[in-house]
């Protein structure tokens, strides 16, 4: 439950491992459905390939080089933004993120790029054990059903507020 006026998020941990990273994308959509973001099944995949991309690249370039965990983890946060949803995650490695140029034979070195395609904004931020990469994807949230009694009153109230122009026909005439 969150606040009067504040966003939902969610939090949660994964084990480093490739298996992980779908239960991730599916767990991200899950939370923006249940905020009520308007997506469509574009939307949707958009989501899930940007979680799918991010939590890929902290699985790869995550970890500290100097001492290794042996059960890494990944973090995953996301806010409900009224701009669109907010994903953070963070790894171990304090490395920055790094914006290759594979050739076309390449399998990997793409996950920046495609993360910047589907966001309007990402970026990241130095942590106390590591970093933490952010995206935020545009989507339009669905109003609730006080919102929609709020607009509607709101509407009414304005209606009343009118002036009426009553004989404006017989005024010309004369």
């Amino acid at each position: 439950m969150t606040a009067l006026g504040a966003s939902p998020t969610a939090h949660w941990s994964i084990a480093a491992v490739p298996a992980a990273v779908g239960p991730a994308r599916d767990l991200a959509l899950a939370h923006a459905l249940t905020w009520r973001y308007r997506l469509d099944e574009t939307g949707q995949q958009m989501l899930r390939l940007l979680v799918s991309e991010m939590v890929t690249n902290a699985l790869l370039y995550g970890q500290p080089n100097d001492d290794p965990d042996p059960n890494p983890t990944i973090a995953i946060g996301m806010e409900a933004r009224p701009s669109g949803i907010l994903v953070i995650v963070r790894d171990h490695s304090s490395d920055p993120p790094d914006h290759l140029n594979p050739s076309l034979d390449d399998v990997h070195g793409r996950g920046v790029s495609i993360m910047q395609e589907l966001a309007s904004s990402t970026g990241w931020f130095p942590t106390d054990d590591g970093k933490a990469v952010y995206a935020i994807m545009a989507a339009d949230r669905v109003p609730t059903r006080e919102q929609q009694r709020a607009a509607l009153l709101l509407a009414r109230i304005r209606a009343m507020k009118r002036p009426r122009v009553y004989g404006l026909h017989s005024a010309v005439a004369a």
